[in-house]
């Protein structure tokens, strides 16, 4: 059945421009155009008077009355493990610990490629019930849990096989030789959408990471890896540095050993960075790197995290290293990323610069600028894709400033939630719901 050029949506909106600036319309009607196909953009957006008034004479329209909901951008998701979704609730009270005791069992189940299917139509499924439609995705040494999340994904997901090859189970260890060939026959055929992903400087060997790096560079393609999440993993991998050929000057600091590897470029995405020195992170400002901050996954242990720390945001704004929120799924306990900005609000509360609609940038246009991709998509401007959200309001009031809206949603009382899992509605991507939840 041909769709109708226009869609006109009656509800509250919010559209997220800076760290500080938000538009917020209420009783508002966002109208989305048919660019081509069933693929809509957002055309125009103003008062529900005044632009149904407007496109009163318009034949070929729709008009979705949700006005009881609020409109935001669908969430852009920095750094998560698709294929820890299974064990993101298991105690995390050591890193590597969790690692070798639950993840990297799981992660060997990938390797049927009939289980890979499989979990990952669910976990697509689960993306778009928390509104995420994009982002720096981990899979595991296998081709088929990139492929699989590559056809069974909606949005713009970047996404790489982690690449082991020292210092892990024999069961889920490659060759260097078969890493090499891994990344470049999936680059060959996923061109920028694969992600060239050393899992750490822990189960990467140097001489792999920097073949690898070289063909992230022919591509034109991301990187993606971890970095000082916690001091045991840092004196690990500086012990396991110190003695390699070529790094006597450089396995003192995490930060070196990556740039050692030529891992450090302008499209290299670091998740964690919460123990990085200030001669670490001039290093990554230099070479233009960008961070994704976990909250979530380094939170306290009692809040279901792994307990590494608080990464100092403050530092990377005034350095203006880029950096966006992302849920870290496995080491963080929840998918969505409302649950991500509440943590980054109650972990940040002393500083005032931590504010929700800092949070919702971070979760969104953000991310999209660092992915480039922030031309099409990341917030609700004219001409871009029609990727959103739709809510229900959290309470009966309806405050008139988005910060505190944005405050009423993200720090609803422990005792009326789990998680956020089932705050969204409706999941739209260019313009089609695609999920609607039972609420």
């Amino acid at each position: 059945m041909q769709q109708q050029q226009y869609k006109i949506i009656l509800c509250d909106y919010i559209n997220p421009k800076s760290d500080s600036k938000c538009q917020f319309i209420q009783n508002a009607a966002v109208v989305l155009r048919r660019k081509s196909s069933n693929k809509y953009v957002v055309d125009s957006v103003g008062k529900r008077e005044t632009v149904l008034k407007k496109m009163a004479g318009k034949k070929s329209k729709e008009v979705i009355d949700r006005r009881t909901m609020i409109m935001l951008p669908a969430f852009l998701d920095l750094h998560f493990h698709w294929v820890q979704d299974e064990v993101s609730l298991m105690p995390k009270n050591v890193l590597m610990t969790w690692l070798n005791r639950y993840t990297w069992p799981y992660e060997r189940k990938f390797e049927k490629a009939a289980f890979a299917r499989k979990a990952a139509k669910l976990f697509a499924q689960k993306l778009l019930a928390v509104g995420t439609m994009g982002g720096g995705c981990y899979a595991s040494i296998h081709q088929a849990s990139v492929n699989w999340a590559m056809k069974y994904f909606v949005g713009d997901f970047f996404i790489g096989n982690v690449l082991m090859t020292v210092n892990s189970p024999s069961y889920i260890t490659q060759t260097a030789q078969a890493a090499k060939k891994l990344v470049a026959g999936m680059l060959k055929k996923y061109k920028g959408r694969y992600v060239v992903t050393p899992r750490f400087a822990i189960t990467t060997d140097p001489a792999t990471m920097k073949d690898v790096a070289a063909q992230a560079r022919h591509y034109s393609a991301f990187i993606q890896t971890h970095i000082s999440e916690n001091y045991q993993e840092i004196e690990y991998t500086k012990h396991l540095y110190q003695n390699q050929k070529g790094f006597s000057k450089a396995y003192d600091s995490y930060a070196k050993i990556y740039d050692h590897c030529n891992i450090l470029t302008p499209k290299t995405i670091l998740a964690h960075a919460i123990h990085v020195d200030e001669e670490e992170l001039r290093l990554l400002k230099k070479r233009r790197v960008s961070i994704a901050h976990c909250p979530t996954s380094n939170a306290p242990i009692e809040q279901k995290g792994l307990g590494s720390g608080v990464m100092d945001f403050s530092s990377l704004d005034r350095l203006k290293i880029p950096w966006g929120l992302a849920s870290d799924i496995g080491g963080g306990p929840y998918l969505s990323m409302f649950d991500v900005m509440r943590s980054f609000l109650v972990q940040n509360m002393q500083k005032k610069e931590a504010t929700a609609i800092k949070a919702l940038y971070r979760a969104t246009l953000a991310n999209a600028k660092i992915l480039r991709i922030d031309k099409k998509t990341g917030n609700l401007e004219r001409g871009k894709q029609a990727n959103f959200i739709l809510i229900k309001y959290p309470s009966k009031s309806r405050p008139q400033k988005a910060e505190q809206l944005l405050k009423n949603i993200l720090l609803v009382k422990e005792s009326r939630r789990k998680n956020f899992m089932n705050i969204v509605c409706e999941s739209y991507y260019q313009g089609l719901n695609l999920f609607s939840s039972k609420q």
